[in-house]
């Protein structure tokens, strides 16, 4: 007798054991035959049928009622994990069913979830009390977070006039800071205290307190710049200047207005005189390098089939290893070392104050000394 194919086979037992079950009476009217199939992997796999456990795989076999049905399968990977297959199922009366199972990945057990969500709700409501605890003690941070907590549910049951609450305690506490700061001559904090005077941000609204911050922090400024002037800086004297003149953080005054103007270009000018007194002593330097070194730098010359050093050191006159541009430039090179010099022992109100009448004494002066070297210096 030839064999039938597999899935014939269990048509044709389906339907011998459905229409067993109906002619055995009425009973199981309504009902239909339904097999659950499982990998062979997957032998232990437990099946549900609307909750109701109906055996183990590899196979089940078992009769449902028609209509919707919901199939579970499960299997046990370890205590904490398992493998799931759910499919809702249409039953029609007298039409058996085969189901093939296909798990899904490995996933949280139901009741690994609840100790998940009980462990998980626990560490919650140990921050939330810890932080209600910091932010009682005046913490900030924690005033902040209690009140996104109010304000998003996170923990506590969700509440807007909890969170406003924590909200305005944060700022006041702020405030106060900021004042405390303010108060010591800290020019950010002042700065804070204007805006949250402006805003009535953790402070009662003030446009009056607000302008008094504002002063103050003018008046702040002010001594910086006071200080910064008294010590040398000529933009700090200009910025006094200022100030006197308009009463902006300081007493108006136009007697110290002018006289820090007048002290800034003073300071301005003997900057400048220094700096041109480095500049000449620095060529002085420079003529007298020359002067030391001019024999010196010839020292590859000879005499009379000699070294030059060597005739140096025999006690020769120096003006034997001398080159013709030495004989010019010797004369030059002083006749300028001494105009410089000159320069030098001036006094410092002719470069300081250049349009003054003993600078333009000292510069006419020079004007005629020059004029007199002229044909000296036409010898270069």
């Amino acid at each position: 007798m030839q064999k039938l194919p597999y899935y014939k086979n269990i048509s044709r037992y389906l339907c011998l054991i459905l229409s067993s079950l109906l002619m055995s009476g009425t009973a199981y009217a309504g009902y239909s035959a339904v097999r659950v199939k499982c990998d062979e992997n997957d032998i232990e796999t437990k099946i549900f049928i609307n909750n109701k456990y109906k055996g183990k795989c590899p196979k089940v076999d078992t009769i449902v009622p028609a209509g919707k049905i919901t199939l579970r399968a499960q299997k046990q990977v370890d205590d904490e994990h398992e493998q799931v297959f759910v499919r809702q199922l249409d039953i029609v009366e007298g039409e058996p069913q085969r189901i093939n199972v296909e798990l899904g990945p490995t996933q949280l057990t139901a009741s690994a979830k609840r100790a998940h969500q009980q462990a998980a709700e626990k560490r919650e409501k140990l921050a939330v009390n810890a932080e209600l605890m910091a932010a009682r003690a005046g913490d900030v941070v924690a005033m902040e977070k209690m009140a996104q907590r109010y304000l998003n549910g996170e923990g506590v049951a969700k509440s807007k006039a909890k969170a406003n609450y924590w909200q305005q305690k944060r700022e006041s506490v702020m405030a106060q800071a900021d004042l405390a700061s303010a108060k010591a001559g800290d020019i950010a904090a002042m700065t804070a205290m204007v805006q949250r005077y402006q805003k009535g941000k953790g402070v009662a609204k003030s446009a009056k307190q607000a302008q008094l911050w504002i002063d103050n922090i003018e008046a702040a400024r002010a001594q910086a710049d006071l200080a910064s002037a008294k010590a040398g800086n000529t933009k700090a004297m200009k910025a006094v200047s200022q100030r006197y003149q308009t009463g902006k953080g300081l007493k108006q005054s136009t007697d110290q207005a002018q006289y820090w103007l007048q002290k800034a270009d003073e300071t301005a000018n003997l900057k400048l005189a220094e700096a041109k007194r480095r500049e000449v002593q620095k060529e002085i330097d420079d003529i007298s390098y020359i002067d030391s070194t001019g024999i010196g730098s010839w020292a590859l010359d000879t005499v009379d089939g000699q070294n030059v050093t060597e005739v140096f050191l025999t006690g020769l006159p120096a003006l034997t290893i001398m080159t013709a541009f030495d004989v010019i430039s010797t004369p030059i090179n002083l006749s300028r070392q001494a105009y410089l010099s000159q320069q030098l022992a001036a006094r410092p109100s002719t470069w300081a104050k250049p349009d003054s009448m003993m600078a333009k004494a000292y510069q006419q002066q020079q004007i005629r000394i020059e004029k007199s070297e002229e044909p000296l210096l036409a010898a270069r």
